[in-house]
């Protein structure tokens, strides 16, 4: 879920063998907390999504530290799910959030 006040950016979906769906979401950093505290996985530093196009927001190729966490869950209606976040910090209260679900 996504807490309240949360702006989504733009939305995706696309599919081949596996159907993904993608959000591009800002909030504060008081709604990242309470959106990250759903995860198990706490995003951390790394390169991987500096080359990933997103749908909507800033480029990640000029995000000073993105953040990556990538699990998985097993649903009712899917099956197995993998969830990818990016979180991509660029001031004080302006955070850009990049989630990607995707069914294997």
């Amino acid at each position: 879920t996504l807490p309240q006040g949360v702006q989504v950016l733009g939305t995706d979906t696309d599919s081949g063998r596996d159907t993904r769906y993608r959000l591009a979401l800002r909030m504060t950093d008081a709604q990242l907390s309470e959106f990250l505290a759903q995860f198990p996985e706490t995003p951390e530093k790394s390169e991987i999504p500096k080359s990933t196009p997103v749908i909507a927001g800033p480029a990640l190729s000029s995000a000073p530290d993105p953040l990556y966490a990538q699990d998985q869950i097993i649903t009712t209606d899917h099956g197995t799910v993998t969830r990818e976040i990016i979180v991509d910090q660029r001031a004080p209260d302006e955070v850009y959030v990049h989630l990607s679900l995707y069914t294997t």
